[in-house]
């Protein structure tokens, strides 16, 4: 699955070298495939016994995605940065850190404005880790993009 979305990803950006008439589908088949793997991620981020090797393929797929100037869906977005929040309740310092990690590097990838309203939504919890995982991760957001994004 994984390779079958880089096929389709690399197909795409070559699409526009080629023809305007296929970026449209290029671009839908890329967005749905996209989806699908961070919807599965999501998956194996919230299952503990996978959520180290989750998180590495997603700091991989960001790089990647970085790379290729894309920029996530708000579709996109939504169903792989509310699982990592999770993870901020997690007893294990280096998820949390490899969390921060991605959320930091996804800058480039989605709206600095939609990513703080997607953590500050996490705050409801009853999970106080977590509430102070989002925390601290909103004030760093806050220093690294000015207090616009709020």
């Amino acid at each position: 699955l994984f390779c079958f979305f880089f096929f389709f990803f690399f197909k795409q950006k070559t699409a526009y070298e080629i023809s305007a008439c296929l970026v449209g589908s290029e671009m839908c088949i890329r967005d749905r495939i996209l989806d699908l793997i961070l919807k599965w991620l999501a998956l194996l981020i919230l299952h503990n016994d996978n959520t180290k090797e989750a998180i590495s393929l997603v700091r991989m797929i960001s790089e990647s995605l970085i790379a290729s100037k894309y920029r996530m869906l708000d579709f996109e977005a939504v169903s792989i940065f509310p699982a990592l929040a999770e993870k901020f309740a997690s007893g294990d310092v280096t998820v949390k850190k490899a969390v921060f990690g991605i959320i930091k590097l996804a800058a480039p990838l989605y709206s600095p404005n939609k990513l703080y309203s997607l953590l500050s939504a996490r705050l409801i919890t009853k999970h106080e880790s977590m509430k102070r995982g989002c925390l601290k991760t909103l004030k760093k957001l806050i220093n690294m993009h000015g207090i616009s994004i709020v």
